[in-house]
């Protein structure tokens, strides 16, 4: 099996650790592994799109972040965008809920519009098909 390296702040690390140690993974090569595999799993999505889709996309950012950016793109998606939830978490971090209904080609390109803007720390999404 390969080796991987990568260099991340001692702050992360320690987050990490304490995860580790709290979720009863079994290690850290473990946890990084199903990291890698909901990533790809994530991906995979993104490939195989559909026009109907819903998604729940989750998004963590500093306040300083220019909130002008992400009330823009809110604009410019609002055929797939029909709902928002904005949240203050702390002195520092807020949260923006998005959830979207319609082209799955069009909230894939919100999503990597969003994760493109500096200062969002974390985008999650979870997606489905309106077709089931």
């Amino acid at each position: 099996m390969p080796v991987v390296s990568f260099s991340v702040s001692e702050k992360l690390v320690r987050r990490f650790n304490e995860a580790l140690s709290e979720s009863g993974c079994a290690s850290r090569s473990e946890a990084f592994r199903e990291a890698m595999r909901n990533y790809i799993s994530e991906y995979e999505w993104t490939k195989g799109v559909s026009e109907r889709a819903i998604a729940v996309i989750t998004v963590l950012y500093d306040k300083k972040t220019r909130k002008d950016l992400l009330s823009n793109l809110q604009h410019e998606y609002d055929d797939v965008i029909p709902t928002t939830l904005h949240l203050h978490l702390d002195e520092t971090n807020c949260l923006e809920v998005f959830v979207t209904k319609g082209d799955g080609k069009r909230i894939l390109e919100l999503i990597r519009k969003i994760k493109s803007i500096k200062g969002v720390k974390q985008v999650k999404f979870i997606a489905t098909s309106s077709e089931l």
